[in-house]
């Protein structure tokens, strides 16, 4: 009797990057700045799309290439390179990655959250196929919504019915940004909310040419992408925006009708540490200066950005085009696009359509 064929399910969701309505700085507290910010998920094309599946541990659906027992690796590394996790578990990450796999964010966040799993479960390998389009250094979260979703799409998978709190205190440990991207892709729960994400199932072979297709760089599945978008015609979201504060571990929902955006992208790559060091080294003026105008973020965005500029929306602006000259973009886009406006740290800037 022929043996019928192993199915494994996979977990789809685009990952959408942010923007900062507005970004005002406080004082130090260890090596985090204190915030009083704006943060909007910016639905529209620009996205990461994140592919993750579950098979039996068979090393046969790797690439010769890949990793053995117990470890993850950057596919697109001419030479893989290897980190040690459990030894009943594999986990692949798939992805134009311009960083170490220790350092990789989706990496670290499945290492926070695998710490739940109940390891007398059958060995398995977790492949994460990552398509990457939001830029490094563009001050948009690509990388914090990245392990965001890599928290909240192997709760599912796992079914570990982690609460909120053990997700939040995963997220303190991978970034500021991390927090603000569990709140709206949860809804304020502890679990994605269904909105944001699909799931199919696939044979054995079908999985292996999943893997290929990523590899040689053709688009994701088509069928992900639709089937997101039918499912999204019978769900709802209540908010993309919130007000964040702390050091960015203070999240609170935001509600409001968003305009549609439209985000510039530039070459670019702004060093989030080197701008707020820039920041600092005026540290009282600075701060001082970020007092003046007190941005009352009880008002929509859309309020905000037609009574303010990006100089007294967004503090980090000024010491980000002392280190990187972006103020002849920034002319370029205010003649195209009318006002424009800067996102976190930089370099990208956004205008309202």
């Amino acid at each position: 009797m022929k043996k019928p064929d192993e199915i494994s399910k996979a977990y789809f969701a685009q990952a959408f990057p942010k923007i900062n309505i507005t970004l005002k700085i406080g004082e130090k507290i260890g090596n985090l700045h204190t915030l009083q910010s704006r943060f909007c998920l910016v639905k529209e094309s620009l996205y990461d799309s994140i592919l993750i599946v579950k098979t039996p541990l068979q090393e046969e659906l790797l690439p010769q290439t890949s990793i053995t027992h117990g470890d993850i690796v950057s596919q697109e590394q001419s030479q893989p390179h290897k980190s040690q996790l459990q030894e009943h578990l594999q986990c692949c990450l798939y992805g134009n990655f311009d960083c170490k796999i220790e350092d990789n964010l989706i990496f670290k966040a499945c290492v926070q959250l695998l710490q739940h799993l109940d390891f007398s479960a059958k060995p398995c390998t977790i492949h994460i196929i990552v398509d990457k389009k939001i830029p490094v250094g563009g001050g948009l979260g690509g990388g914090s919504v990245n392990a965001a979703l890599t928290l909240l799409l192997l709760n599912e998978l796992f079914d570990l019915r982690c609460d909120e709190k053990t997700l939040y205190d995963c997220a303190k440990t991978l970034g500021s940004d991390v927090a603000f991207f569990l709140m709206v892709y949860t809804q304020n729960s502890a679990h994605i909310a269904p909105y944001f994400y699909t799931t199919q199932t696939f044979s054995k072979d079908e999985v292996s040419k999943i893997l290929t297709t990523f590899q040689t760089q053709k688009i994701l599945n088509a069928s992900f992408t639709e089937s997101l978008k039918e499912k999204q015609q019978k769900e709802c979201i209540h908010f993309l925006s919130a007000n964040v504060f702390g050091t960015g571990e203070i999240v609170e929902p935001f509600y409001e009708e968003l305009p549609h955006f439209i985000i510039h992208c530039n070459p670019i790559v702004c060093n989030t540490g080197a701008v707020y060091n820039e920041f600092a080294k005026q540290r009282e003026l600075a701060i001082k200066d970020s007092k003046q105008e007190i941005i009352d973020l009880k008002k929509d965005s859309l309020v905000l950005l037609k009574t303010y500029d990006m100089f007294m929306l967004n503090d980090l602006y000024k010491p980000a085009c002392n280190l990187y000259g972006l103020e002849s973009i920034a002319n370029m886009l205010c003649k195209n696009y009318g006002n424009v406006y800067f996102s976190g740290s930089g370099s990208s800037f956004f205008s309202i359509k």
